[in-house]
Order: C-alpha cells, then structure tokens, then sequence
C-alpha cells in the first residue's frame, strides 16, 4: 500500500493491525475514562464520537510513521508485530503531555 524509495514497505494486513490496536485501546480509554467504567458514552451524542475518531486516527498514524522508520532502519517481517505496541506506547504518552 505504502511504498518508499527502499525496499520497505507498509501492506495493508499491517495497516489494519494498527488501525484494529488503536480501536482497541481508545475504547478501553474510553470505557475508563469518559464512560467511568461503562459505554453509555456511545448513546449521549456525535461529540464522544468525534473525539473518539480523533484519539484513534492520531495513533494510526503515529504507527504508520513508526512502522516507516523502523522497516527503514530494520526491514525485516517479525517487526511489524512490535510497532503497534511501541507506537500505542509512544503515541498515548505524546498525547498525554499535550492533553494534560
């Protein structure tokens, strides 16, 4: 899907890894934080939503970026399992000294 100079490359399996480690970790967030540990935040209107969409478009792309740097620096297949974790990690401490 995304393709650089090099021989490294992002496919779309590893796209949906990130994008599936993200939905999973903002609705634990979520159920955490703005449903006080409950998800009666889906049914109160667009404005969870909204933010909901942000947090996990903000952490896919984070790991695209990450997972970019890494293939390039390392490019071999086992890797992309650790990027979502590495850019989950590294994404959510970003977002929590701006948000907080």
């Amino acid at each position: 899907m995304f393709k650089s100079a090099s021989s490294s490359e992002i496919s779309t399996r590893e796209v949906k890894y990130f994008l599936l480690s993200s939905i999973i970790v903002t609705l634990l967030l979520f159920y955490l934080d703005e449903g006080f540990y409950s998800f009666h935040w889906m049914t109160e209107g667009i404005e969870g939503w909204t933010v909901f969409a942000f947090y996990i478009g903000v952490l896919v792309i984070c790991q695209l970026f990450i997972g970019l740097l890494v293939k390039l620096i390392y490019p071999k297949k086992w890797i992309s399992i650790v990027v979502p974790i590495i850019g989950l990690i590294l994404c959510l401490c970003y977002m929590l000294k701006i948000f907080s």
